[in-house]
Formats: C-alpha cells, sequence, structure tokens
C-alpha cells in the first residue's frame, strides 16, 4: 500500500502510522510530489484487487552520463579495493590443488588468510585436501562473521568503541610479520615498505593498488636481472 501525503504535514504523517500499523499489509509513506518523477500513473482493478502501476520517463543524456559515471566510480572502487586478489594468484600454490572442482573452488574462495598460510615455504608440500579444507575453514569464519556483524552490529554502540576500525589494519600487520618470519628476506620486505611508502606519496587515494603493482614490477625486473647476471658471467 503506497500512502502519499503533504510532507510538511506531520500531524498527518502521524496519524496514519497511528492508524494504519495495525493493518496486516506492506505500507509505504511517500511525499506529495514522489509521484512527479514517473510519467504515467494508473491505476487498474481486476475485480475487487487494484493495483497501481508507475512509468518512469525515459532517461534524458544527462541522465544517463550520471548513471555511466557512477557505475564507473563503482566499478573503479571494487578494483582499488580488491585489487590485491590480482597479485595473489602470481603466487598462490594453485598448481598443487588438483581437480577441476578444487581448483575452482581455491581461486574462489582465496582469501587473505589462506594466501598468507598456503604460500608459505612451510606449505610447500601441503596436498590438494588440506589447501581446500583450509580454505573452507577460513571462509566459513568469513561468513560467519559477516552475518554475526550484520545481525548484531547495529544492536552495538560501534560509535563508543574506539580503535575497532584498526581491526583489518591490525590483520595485515599480523599477516606481514608472519610472512617475514617465514623467510627473513629483509631485502625484500625493505622493498615492500619503500613501495608502500611511494604508493602513499604519490597515489593516497589508490595507495594499496598502486603499492602493490610497484611491488610486483620491481620483483620481475629484479628477478630478470639475477637470472640474467649469471648468462652474463
Amino acid at each position: 500500500m503506497l500512502i502519499v501525503a503533504p510532507w510538511a504535514d506531520t500531524a498527518t504523517i502521524d496519524l496514519c502510522v497511528e492508524e494504519f500499523r495495525v493493518i496486516p499489509a506492506d505500507i509505504h509513506l511517500g511525499p506529495e510530489r514522489i509521484l512527479d518523477r514517473f510519467a504515467q500513473v494508473r491505476i487498474s482493478r481486476l475485480g475487487a484487487m487494484a493495483s497501481l502501476q508507475l512509468t518512469r520517463a525515459p532517461l534524458s543524456a544527462v541522465e544517463l552520463l550520471q548513471k555511466r559515471i557512477i557505475d564507473m566510480a563503482v566499478a573503479a572502487t571494487a578494483l582499488v579495493v580488491n585489487g590485491r586478489h590480482l597479485f595473489y594468484a602470481l603466487s598462490f600454490p594453485l598448481h598443487r590443488v588438483h581437480g577441476l572442482l578444487a581448483r575452482t573452488y581455491a581461486t574462489f574462495g582465496l582469501t587473505d588468510e589462506a594466501y598468507a598460510l598456503t604460500a608459505s615455504p612451510q606449505a610447500q608440500t601441503w596436498t590438494t585436501k588440506r589447501i581446500v579444507a583450509l580454505q573452507l575453514l577460513l571462509q566459513s569464519f568469513w561468513v560467519a562473521g559477516a552475518t554475526v556483524g550484520a545481525l548484531a552490529g547495529p544492536r552495538l554502540p560501534l560509535d563508543r568503541l574506539q580503535g575497532l576500525d584498526f581491526a583489518l589494519t591490525a590483520l595485515f600487520v599480523v599477516l606481514a610479520i608472519e610472512a617475514f618470519r617465514a623467510a627473513r628476506d629483509l631485502p625484500t620486505a625493505s622493498l615492500a615498505v619503500l613501495c608502500a611508502a611511494a604508493g602513499q606519496a604519490l597515489f593516497p587515494r589508490q595507495m594499496l593498488l598502486a603499492a602493490l603493482s610497484l611491488f610486483a614490477g620491481l620483483l620481475v625486473a629484479r628477478s630478470a636481472h639475477a637470472t640474467r647476471k649469471p648468462a652474463d658471467g
């Protein structure tokens, strides 16, 4: 049920809310000019039932351009936020996962924790079963945590919990520390820190994607230089 009322008439709105709350129906209150955006408003009747049909006017050229800009902004944001997964594929041990179904899920269920654990030197002998089981467990943690957060989050005084926004940053700090402990590669760690600083200085709004791109490029250049050096000697 759609009820259109003068938006400034608070007494009428309060009366509608009070009187219609006992009716077992889905009721939506809207301002009186909400119907102006539709090119056609028609009420159709079929027996004792009535339906409201709203037809929107075609988008103008300006509206189409605005929509495309919004779509591009959303796509760019998704790329910046999830761009790190593009680099995970460079060293994730997918070659040790056998079977089409297992490889498909290993690609789909790749998380930060799964990458950090499976790309470590200690995991070089892990089997397909162990890798997939680990990913299932870690993804279940993500799903369960997101579900609990969605249900319990609105009921928690998050605005008064100081430092909670640092949780994800702390996760990556711990993963970086564990990665360094596993490899003890000081030059590579120093290169990563320099790339992060350069990305923050040059591209502060896309720091992560810029730093990862620079880091991957320098690693490729270092590897090419290391393989060329023995050949030259």
